[in-house]
């Protein structure tokens, strides 16, 4: 498990050296569709059924990125 998480931060890492801001939110979209597959990361939803902004502070700190 160490690594798989190892390797998200390396390739996090080397995404964000991308000078191409598009690029960039391509390649981070990517990278949480993985995460969010192997971790088994559910879609958060509020109350309301809308999603929760990244900012929102009831979002679970291990969840957060």
């Amino acid at each position: 498990m160490l690594m798989i998480i190892q390797g998200f931060e390396s390739r996090y890492e080397e995404i964000m050296r991308e000078p191409s801001i598009r690029q960039r939110d391509g390649q981070l979209r990517e990278l949480m569709i993985e995460m969010e597959m192997i971790f088994k990361i559910p879609m958060l939803k509020t109350r309301r059924g809308r999603k929760r902004t990244p900012g929102d502070r009831t979002i679970p700190e291990g969840v957060r990125l």
